[in-house]
């Protein structure tokens, strides 16, 4: 006798950092082209509806400090990623 049985997982954010944080390089510039192709793909309207829903909702579940620490976070990934100097 077979069963095949269906279930939905949706993972919860921290669940997902902990998934990334555990990648290899390798993977997570995969992930990061992965983003990449879905902003080429939708012709970059969905993708920037979902940034601007984000910028939103920024001010509404975080209060300054945090807001700013994910500001903070982002503009180091990218000087990382552009190879800016920074000191660690």
């Amino acid at each position: 006798m077979k069963r095949n049985i269906s279930v939905d997982i949706a993972l919860t954010p921290r669940e997902i950092e902990e998934e990334v944080w555990n990648m290899d390089s390798e993977n997570q510039i995969s992930l990061l082209n992965y983003f990449v192709w879905r902003y080429e793909s939708t012709k970059h309207y969905p993708v920037l509806m979902q940034m601007q829903n984000i910028h939103d909702d920024l001010k509404v579940f975080c209060d300054e400090d945090e807001r700013e620490n994910i500001i903070r976070l982002v503009s180091e990934f990218l000087d990382f990623l552009k190879g800016d100097d920074m000191c660690l």
